[in-house]
């Protein structure tokens, strides 16, 4: 792994961790985090990029070594094998040490023309959380429609939560993510357990934008393998809050 700058913990500003699954994005990983630092730079916080590779069979893992290389800002973490985003997602968290976490898409397709907005409403609102809704999926194949189609109605029906238009791309506080970390849930369901805890959240739309390169990795068995995740996971929760 490789280690930014410690931040400065007797700052009176806020800290911020972005917190970032890669996967296979090796082509235009680059351009991404360009995009990413330029509108950090607009939010006038301290920041760390931290980058997890799950396990990449491209040049993902040497990229990331050279944007490291190039910014102290950059802390990159490499899982031993692909275990998943959601795996990815949390040994990034476990590793973000920043007051706020923001968690998004190395695919492009979470804006970073949305982190100052993202920020700002965290800033102004008191809320805990701060959830990118989707407004439209965008541009997908059948399949990949008919397969969120039928994730989201699974989930909805069974888990008896309502997760229309959610996401991964938010913005959690660190009360908020402590809580998270305390669960230790072996099986991870990123965006359904942020909404069980019931910390106070507010939501911000956005387009998703198109991919500039590749193709999503979420099949039909992927999708239905995670919402079994989230049901299962909910139900024992409640049991043993019950």
């Amino acid at each position: 792994m490789e280690e930014s700058q410690t931040p400065n913990t007797e700052t009176e500003q806020s800290f911020l961790s972005i917190v970032v699954p890669v996967f296979r994005e090796g082509v235009q990983l680059s351009a991404f985090l360009a995009s990413v630092r330029d509108f950090l730079c607009q939010c006038n916080l301290p920041y760390e990029l931290v980058l997890v590779d799950d396990g990449s069979p491209d040049e993902t893992w040497r990229v990331i070594i050279g944007e490291a290389k190039s910014c102290q800002a950059i802390r990159a973490l490499r899982l031993s094998r692909n275990f998943g985003k959601e795996s990815a997602l949390c040994a990034g968290l476990e590793h973000a040490r920043g007051e706020a976490v923001i968690v998004m898409d190395a695919d492009g397709q979470h804006p970073p023309s949305l982190l100052p907005d993202i920020v700002r409403m965290w800033q102004n609102s008191g809320a805990d959380i701060v959830e990118a809704v989707k407004r439209k999926r965008g541009s997908e194949s059948l399949s990949s429609k008919l397969g969120a189609l039928l994730f989201y109605f699974i989930l909805n029906k069974l888990s008896g939560f309502h997760f229309k238009g959610a996401s991964d791309f938010k913005l959690m506080n660190r009360k908020a993510l402590d809580a998270w970390l305390r669960m230790h849930e072996r099986n991870v369901f990123f965006r359904g357990m942020t909404v069980w805890m019931g910390f106070t959240t507010v939501q911000i739309p956005f387009e998703v934008v198109p991919r500039s390169t590749g193709q999503s990795t979420w099949s039909v068995f992927k999708r239905l393998k995670l919402a079994l995740i989230g049901i299962t996971l909910h139900r024992s929760i409640d049991l043993v809050c019950v």
